[in-house]
Parts: structure tokens; sequence; C-alpha cells
């Protein structure tokens, strides 16, 4: 019997400590604005917070996660390079850059994000 690899999927994986402390930080505000909606607001009332995340608005413009930017942009680069695309005349932009935050005690929950060509995430936790 032979094997043969032919769609082989790579995964890099990083920890990267330095970010943590201003990521959340920045986002704090993102997601207290986020709980403060209507909708949230109905659904923490009546569910707690069951089955619920609470989710940004775009965070393109804030210059508090530009470091945070540039530095995924430049692995999400180096990712294509690697993976055998020419990136030589390329560069990479963000489309869409948010946080979510979820529940307290996490149910699994499923999206599936269609149409696209490549798809980076990047978590950052924190712990009270």
């Amino acid at each position: 019997m032979y094997i043969n690899n032919y769609f082989v999927t790579p995964i890099w994986s990083e920890i990267k400590k330095e970010f943590v402390k201003s990521l959340n930080k920045a986002s704090d505000p993102y997601i207290k604005a986020a709980k403060k909606t209507p909708e949230a607001k109905a659904h923490l009332k009546t569910h707690g917070d069951f089955g619920r995340s609470f989710h940004s608005t775009q965070l393109l413009s804030d210059t508090q996660f530009m470091d945070f930017r540039n530095y995924v942009g430049q692995r999400c680069w180096e990712f294509l390079d690697h993976s055998g695309f020419d990136m030589s005349k390329y560069t990479t932009f963000f489309e869409q850059c948010w946080v979510q935050e979820f529940e307290e005690r996490r149910r699994q929950s499923y999206r599936t994000h269609s149409l696209e060509h490549s798809r980076q995430w990047f978590l950052f936790f924190k712990s009270e």
C-alpha cells in the first residue's frame, strides 16, 4: 500500500503573549457596547448569557489594533508564500477585524463561512 498526501492542510499555530494585555484592554469598550444593544439587553434579561456571543463593530480603523493587524498581515503573507503562492507581487489586507466574547460557560456552536478563499483565526483569551 502506498500513502500519497495530495491534499495536505498545513495549520500554523503560535502563542504571542505580548499582544494579550493590550488587545484585551482595547477590546473591552467594544464588548461593553455590544452588551448594551437593545437585543443583547433583552437576551440577557430573559436568558442570561446562555447561547449568546457579543460581537464588536469593525475594528479596522482603531489604531490600538494596528501592531496586531500588521503582525497578522505579515504572518498571513508568510503562510501563503509557504503554501506555494508567488507572493512577490502581492500584499495581504483585511476585509474585517472584530472581537467576540462568548458566554461564560461556552457551549459548542458552529458557523459556516462560505465563498471565502482563506480564513485565519487569531484568538486571545482573557481570564478574570
